[in-house]
Order: C-alpha cells, then sequence, then structure tokens
C-alpha cells in the first residue's frame, strides 16, 4: 500500500453505510474527489462494513476494504488503484492491463450528472437530485426525500409511477391502473403526472399517464417545492416526483425480461448499455417494450415504447441526451364514480367489469431533453438543459353518476381527442467558495416552460342505466370522427432562482436561505373561431428556508419553510367581479424532525403543517378567502434490518381541515380524500435455506376518507396484502437469470381506493424472467 498523500491524506467527513462494495467505492471517489480503478471480477458481490466519521480518505478506503483481501495503491496524486495481491502475480502483468477493471469516477462538488449511491439494500438511494440546490444527501437535506432504484422497480415488476409509489405511506393513488391518467395525492394534496418531472424538467413525460421502463430513479421530495423546481404547470402542493433516466454504466449490460400479467397480458423488455472511448466517456443506454394482451375486467391494454439515452462525460464537461416514444392502449377503461345518495354500497367484485367494455384510452408522446454542464474550475459549474413532448390522445372514458345504495347508477360518456405539447428550457451557474470559516454553496438558475393544448370533446352519447353488481351492457352507439383540433389554451412559466446552503463545521451544520421569482402567463381560445377569450397575468416570489444540525455523525436534525405556487384564477362573466385576475396561490410549509442511521437501516421522523388557500364564490364574488391546512408526522424507515433483511415504508398520521369556507358551511371539516392514517411496510428476506431465493411481503392500509366536502359520504378503511418471490440463478458464465413472481391484493379483496370511487385492483398475477447477457 503506497503512503497517504496529497488528497489521500485530508480529513473528510464520510457516511458510507454497509452494503455493496461497488457502490461505497463510488461514494468514497465522491467524497474525496478522486478517481478510483476496481477489479470488476473481485469487487462484484463483495460487501463492506462501510466507513462513517471524521477520517482521512486513505483511512475511509482502508475500512472499506478491511476484511475483503484487497488492497490500493496510488498510482498519481488523484488516481487510486484496487487490487487483489493474490491475483497480481507480477508488476508486469499488471502494468499490461491482465485485469479488467471497472473507473469509478470522482463526483465534482457541483456534478448533477452524477447519481447518489444506493443506500444499504440498494432500494432506495442514498440521495436525490433536489433541482436547484443539485444532488444531495438524505441526511444532508431539510426535506423529507425518497429515491427508489431501478432495482426496486424491476423486483417489484412495476409499469407505471404509482406502481413504485405504492411504497410511500404518504402517497395514495386517486385512479386505478385501466384508467387513462395517473393523479396522486401526496400529503393530502392532488399532484397530477403532468406536475412529473424528467431528469429535473417539467413539460417532458406524458401528460396524462407515462412509464417507468427507462427509469433509473423515482425521486419523491415531499411538501410544496417552487424554490426547487419552480412551478409546476398544475401548482403541485403535496410534493415533487422526478423521473431520473437510465445511463450506461461501466460494465456492459444486455438484459432481456420477459413477463406475464394478470389474465393474458404478456410482453418484453430489452435494456442495453455500452460504454466507448479510451475512458468511457462515451455512453449509450437503449430500453425497448411492447406488451400486450387481456388484463383482469376483460380489459385489454397495450404499450410500445422506445427510450434512447446518450452521454458524454468528460474531465470537465458532461452531455446527455434523452429521446423516447411511448403508446398506450387501453379497452375497456375503469370510470370515476359519483354518488346520490349520503350510503355509499360496498364495492362490487373487484374482477367484475361495471362499465361498457368499448371505452378506450389511446396516447402517443414523442419526447426528448438535453443537459450539458461544463466545470468552469473546480468549484463553479454551469449547465443549461432543454426539452418538450409532443402528446396526443383519444379517449371515450365512462364515469358514473347518481349512484344509490341499491348500487344503481347511470353510466355517462366523454369522448375527446387533444393534444398537450410543451417546450421547456433551463440554464445557471453552480459555485463553491469560502468566506471565513463558512463554506457556501450557490446557485442561479432561469427556466422557461411554455406549453399548448387544444381539444376537441362530445359528450352527446346517450347514458346507460345500470347496476355496479349487475352492468347493463349495451352496443357501442356509432359517431362522427373529429376533425383537425384547435388550440384551446396556451400558457408559459418563467422564473428566476438564487439558493446559498452556509455550512460551518465540516458541514455539521447546514443553512439553506433562497428565492424564487416567477411569472405566470396564460391563455385561452375558442374552439371555433380561435379568438382569445381570456387572458392571464401575474407573478410572485417564493422564498425558503432549511437548516440541517448534525449532533452526531449518525443523526441529523432538519427543519424548513417552503412555499409552493399554483395558478391564480380569473372570475368568470357573470359575478360582480368579472375578470379580476387573482395572483397565484401560494401554499406554504413548516416541517422538522430528525433523521437517523442504526447501521445499514436508515428512518426519517418529522412534522409538517401546509396550508392552502383556496377561491369560491361569495354571494356572486369570487374571493381568495378559504384555507385547507393539512398537518401530519411521518416516519419513513429504508435499508437493512439486518443482513438478508430489508425494511421499506412507514406511516403518516394526517389531520386536515377546512378553514373559512363559502359562508362557513364546511368550516372544521376534512377535506375529500384524504385519511387520517396510511400505512405501508413492505419486508425482504434472502432466504438462508436456499440460496438466491427471495421472500417478499407487503402490507397497504389507508384510514377512511370523506368523499363529499360536507363529510356526509364516507368511504371505509381498507387494508390490502402483497407477497412475492424471487430466484436467482447463476450460470456458469457469471451472468445471472432471475424469476420474479409477485402477487398483488393476495385475498381478492374489493374495494374503493379513492373518494372519486375508483375500485383497488383485484387479485393480479406477474412473472417475469430476466435475461442477463
Amino acid at each position: 500500500m503506497s503512503a497517504p498523500r496529497g488528497r489521500m491524506a485530508s480529513v473528510l467527513t464520510f457516511e458510507i453505510a454497509p452494503g455493496k462494495l461497488s457502490d461505497a467505492l463510488t461514494a468514497w471517489a465522491k467524497t474525496s474527489g478522486l478517481k478510483i480503478l476496481a477489479p470488476s471480477d473481485k469487487i462484484k458481490d463483495v460487501q463492506t462494513a462501510g466507513a462513517t466519521g471524521r477520517l482521512t480518505s486513505a483511512d475511509a478506503l482502508h475500512q472499506l476494504l478491511s476484511g475483503t483481501e484487497l488492497d490500493y495503491r496510488m498510482t498519481n496524486e488523484r488516481h487510486v488503484t484496487v487490487f487483489d495481491p493474490k491475483a497480481v502475480l507480477d508488476a508486469h502483468a499488471q502494468a499490461a492491463g491482465a485485469l479488467p477493471t471497472v473507473e469509478v469516477t470522482e463526483t465534482k462538488p457541483n456534478d448533477a450528472s452524477s447519481l447518489p449511491p444506493v443506500y444499504a439494500g440498494g432500494q432506495v438511494a442514498s440521495g436525490a437530485k433536489l433541482g436547484l440546490l443539485g444532488n444531495r444527501g438524505v441526511f444532508d437535506t431539510p426535506f423529507n426525500t425518497t429515491s427508489y432504484t431501478s432495482k426496486t422497480i424491476e423486483d417489484q415488476q412495476a409499469k407505471a409511477i404509482g406502481d413504485v409509489l405504492a411504497n410511500d405511506p404518504s402517497v395514495r393513488i386517486l385512479s386505478s391502473q385501466p384508467n387513462g391518467g395517473e393523479t396522486f395525492f401526496i400529503r393530502g394534496f392532488p399532484v397530477a403526472n403532468a406536475n412529473v418531472a424528467f431528469d429535473g424538467l417539467y413539460g417532458v413525460v406524458p401528460y396524462w399517464k407515462g412509464s417507468v421502463a427507462s427509469a433509473e430513479r423515482i425521486e419523491v421530495v415531499k411538501g410544496p417545492g417552487a424554490l426547487l423546481f419552480g412551478m409546476a404547470p398544475g401548482g403541485s402542493v403535496g410534493g415533487s416526483v422526478n423521473i431520473v433516466p437510465k445511463r450506461a454504466g461501466d460494465e456492459p449490460l444486455t438484459r432481456v425480461i420477459g413477463n406475464y400479467v394478470a389474465d393474458s397480458n404478456f410482453g418484453g423488455q430489452v435494456d442495453v448499455g455500452r460504454r466507448f472511448g479510451d475512458q468511457n466517456e462515451f455512453g449509450v443506454r437503449f430500453n425497448g417494450v411492447y406488451r400486450d394482451g387481456e388484463t383482469y375486467r376483460d380489459t385489454s391494454q397495450r404499450q410500445g415504447e422506445v427510450a434512447l439515452g446518450l452521454d458524454y462525460r468528460g474531465e470537465r464537461a458532461r452531455v446527455s441526451l434523452d429521446l423516447g416514444y411511448l403508446d398506450l392502449r387501453y379497452n375497456g377503461t375503469e370510470g370515476a364514480m359519483f354518488a346520490g345518495t349520503n350510503i355509499i354500497p360496498p364495492a362490487p367484485d373487484a374482477r367484475k367489469q361495471i362499465f361498457q367494455p368499448w371505452t378506450y384510452y389511446n396516447s402517443q408522446t414523442l419526447y426528448g431533453a438535453v443537459r450539458g454542464e461544463v466545470d468552469v474550475t473546480d468549484n463553479v459549474t454551469v449547465y443549461a438543459a432543454a426539452g418538450g413532448r409532443n402528446y396526443k390522445d383519444q379517449y371515450l372514458l365512462p364515469f358514473g353518476s347518481g349512484l344509490t345504495a341499491a348500487g344503481n347508477f347511470t353510466e355517462n360518456f366523454s369522448r375527446a381527442n387533444e393534444y398537450w405539447n410543451a417546450y421547456t428550457a433551463e440554464t445557471g451557474i453552480r459555485a463553491k467558495f469560502d468566506t471565513g470559516f463558512v463554506s457556501h454553496r450557490v446557485s442561479v438558475a432561469a427556466s422557461t416552460l411554455v406549453t399548448e393544448n387544444g381539444s376537441l370533446s362530445d359528450a352527446s352519447l346517450p347514458p346507460v342505466a345500470s347496476n355496479i353488481y349487475n352492468p347493463t351492457f349495451v352496443a357501442r352507439p356509432t359517431y362522427a370522427s373529429f376533425g383537425a383540433l384547435p388550440k384551446t389554451a396556451a400558457s408559459e412559466l418563467n422564473g428566476v432562482a438564487v439558493a446559498d446552503t452556509l455550512s460551518v463545521l465540516q458541514e455539521r451544520i447546514q443553512f439553506i436561505v433562497g428565492a424564487r421569482y416567477q411569472e405566470v402567463q396564460a391563455e385561452n381560445f375558442n374552439a371555433t373561431t380561435g379568438v382569445r377569450t381570456s387572458n392571464y397575468e401575474s407573478n410572485a416570489v417564493s422564498p425558503a428556508f432549511g437548516v440541517v444540525v448534525k449532533p452526531v455523525e449518525s443523526i441529523s436534525l432538519y427543519a424548513n419553510y417552503i412555499e409552493g405556487l399554483s395558478a391564480g384564477l380569473v372570475a368568470p362573466p357573470g359575478t360582480n367581479n368579472a375578470g379580476q385576475v387573482f395572483p397565484p396561490i401560494v401554499s406554504k410549509q413548516t416541517e422538522g424532525g430528525v433523521k437517523f442511521k442504526m447501521g445499514a437501516l436508515g428512518a426519517t421522523v418529522g412534522y409538517f403543517d401546509i396550508t392552502l388557500p383556496s377561491i369560491f364564490n361569495d354571494n356572486n364574488t369570487y374571493v381568495m378567502n378559504g384555507l385547507q391546512r393539512n398537518s401530519g408526522v411521518e416516519f419513513n424507515v429504508f435499508g437493512e434490518i439486518t443482513p438478508g433483511l430489508r425494511a421499506l415504508g412507514g406511516f403518516m398520521f394526517l389531520e386536515a381541515e377546512l378553514e373559512k369556507t363559502a359562508g362557513g358551511t364546511f368550516d372544521g371539516n376534512m377535506p375529500t380524500n384524504v385519511p387520517r392514517r396510511s400505512v405501508n411496510l413492505g419486508v425482504e428476506w434472502d432466504t438462508p435455506f436456499i440460496h438466491g431465493l427471495t421472500l417478499t411481503a407487503r402490507g397497504i392500509y389507508t384510514s377512511s376518507v370523506y368523499v363529499n366536502q360536507a363529510n356526509t359520504q364516507v368511504l371505509p378503511d381498507w387494508t390490502r396484502y402483497d407477497v412475492g418471490a424471487r430466484y436467482k440463478i447463476e450460470r456458469a458464465n457469471g451472468k445471472p437469470v432471475t424469476i420474479v413472481a409477485n402477487v398483488i391484493n393476495v385475498f381478492d379483496k374489493a374495494y374503493w381506493s379513492s373518494a372519486s370511487l375508483y375500485r383497488g385492483a383485484p387479485r393480479t398475477f406477474m412473472l417475469s424472467t430476466v435475461f442477463d447477457f
């Protein structure tokens, strides 16, 4: 072992959890600022006890390699080589490159393109991308964040974002899988799929519903996030969701997945990654998906998707390009249901189709994003990104009304063709410097999001009298085709933001302060004449503050105040103040809690309070006077309880209340679709009696929710259990085959899953086989 020198002798704060050695070496490189070369065949599947505390880079690396029979040496001031002394017979063999190596690249202080390493157990990452603030570790941010990894996506056979967020107790899904859209409730507030970001950019993902086939991470940041991400198109209040796209790794990847879902839906996925160049600087990652066939309730679903990710990582510059196309087709969709009485009947058989089987939802999305960043110096990075989507859909969706206690309802239909196009761009600079004993990480950014949509709709299809327990099915009616789609709405969101993270005592105390200035412009147009019917312009400034204090290495105390923005409204014609433009609606959050590590197990406990103003008609005058307040306690747990036993989930206790409602009618009532208690807890166990076999189980509980603001209609609580198993077979060539089986809703429970009276999925079998070549 060569003597420590230069950066290897510097004392730094390391927080590397026990787990895979490859991940630990990546985390070490990120903290030390050095590059490390390691023999891929020697570090594969090797575990490490981790390294935590104030250590020299040399001591930290020594701890990581302790007990592995591996050693290291310095090749120059910035490069370290890990090797197996037993495999190196002579210096000539090593110099000639007898050992295959994989490069673990350093992460620059301002590098937002590199991913935080996975946490122990591999289900979540140790950090997430926080928009303006860049990559931040879970224990170094004053916000509640979770970053679900591609391993979780594959192991749970997730197809959509909602499948992944089913692990989170603070998230509930409004709509069911056979519906054409996804809307999530985070901390009791709705977040539509259109408000999901792609690599930090809004306006790229499909408008109503997307896919996770090309996702490396699904990141959730809870609470309003105007400073971090800018104003979402729909004004997310409860939280933000970001898709991190896949990139080619240092080792070649060729993966083929065959899968089966429910009744007879079959398909597969191809995932290929390669790097090229003398330093592996060029990367290509391709994902292709095709699935088709019947699912539960006599419905059918087809998905065709291709996604290409290209990237370049140089010494001073990094560039990435993502291109994708997604085609979704559903036949026999599930609609919302509206009750006509206070007594809501029990949900019908979860396997029974209660709406017309000839309803449909089809969508096609072409999207792309490009991002680049350059290190002007070791401590200053400039970046820019741009992206957009071309999205169109065609649907004929059912929805029920007047549901009675006996199950009678009227089935209505909404038919439309739409397009939702968008273009987005951002640019900024990140810098790191010291003023005396205070370290600064400053970020400045400007962003824009331009959207345009058009639609033609038809609500003339005759309704059908039916019953949820004995549905009436009729022949598909005839209807005329739509013509060319006119522009009916457009908007533009422009913003400028600045933030500074001030740190002292080797980042044991961190204080974040920042603000974003946001401009909002929106227009609506007559679909027939093209004449502008209304317009809206306003602006707002959103501040944010946060603090993290680490009294010891394993504990982080945190607190934040942050605001969110949603577009205001224009008082409609016929009201006393018709035409009045209301400013953007500002939601406010205060939050505090503690994050701690117990070996390889991590946890977060926090309290939050969010207020959201509302606009309503008061005696024929539109006023911004109402208020919804959601206050709650969250507990999240992740990581390894013991080697081979993992936990993921937690609970949320939530108290929500309506205040200052119109005429005081609903003051003190609970908002709709907000459960007081929600619990998600999953475990994975690597069995000691069969090598390669892992058993999984998950329970999801949601307490009762109100369907209306009067709180006279209520849905009962529900509990769902999922089980699974996967078996990894090591082939002679070292490339594994993994068989994965999951059962959703193992007891086939029938339940209303949300206040919109969507039903939860019935017992659903999923099977996949993963081949690595």
